[in-house]
């Protein structure tokens, strides 16, 4: 997510359609498939794998 996030547009498909298109600013802003994806990779940023 950190690479497209530069990006000037974003186009995100669900089901081989355009379901969100803007700035990755303004789709952050909305309650959607790209903030739900930024916000997973944000939880899951410090998971780490235990040895046992």
């Amino acid at each position: 997510m950190r690479t497209v996030d530069g990006a000037d547009k974003i186009v995100v498909l669900k089901d081989g359609t355009v379901a969100e298109s803007d700035t990755p600013s303004k789709l952050k802003e909305i309650d959607g498939i790209y903030k739900h994806m930024i916000s997973a990779q944000m939880k899951s940023e410090n998971w780490r794998l235990k040895y046992y």
